[in-house]
């Protein structure tokens, strides 16, 4: 005798495609907190972004953050920055995975 036939809601491929729409609903419901206007609600004035102060060092020279004093030794580029946290990133989930898989 043959099985019958699976309705196509509860089928593999449906309920992923129901478990992403579902996330991505959800994501857009509750992700954003972005302020839809520049205007205060309650006082009607424009809300000014402050710029933040950009600041050149050379190097050689010595900068006191807070309680540290920090001297400029070398210098990179922002693209070097991002591949240097990139292979962090990727050494951390390289990390997670093995542990992952030690415990198993």
């Amino acid at each position: 005798m043959a099985s019958p036939k699976k309705a196509w809601y509860k089928k593999w491929w449906a309920i992923s495609l129901f478990i992403i729409a579902g996330l991505i609903i959800l994501g857009s419901l509750f992700g954003g907190n972005s302020p839809s206007s520049d205007l205060n609600i309650e006082t009607g004035e424009q809300i000014v972004a402050k710029t933040e102060e950009v600041k050149t060092y050379s190097i050689g020279q010595s900068i006191q953050a807070g309680d540290f004093k920090w001297k400029v030794v070398k210098s990179s580029t922002a693209t070097e920055i991002v591949k240097m946290s990139m292979e962090h990133s990727l050494e951390k989930k390289l990390m997670v995975f093995l542990l992952f898989l030690m415990l198993r």
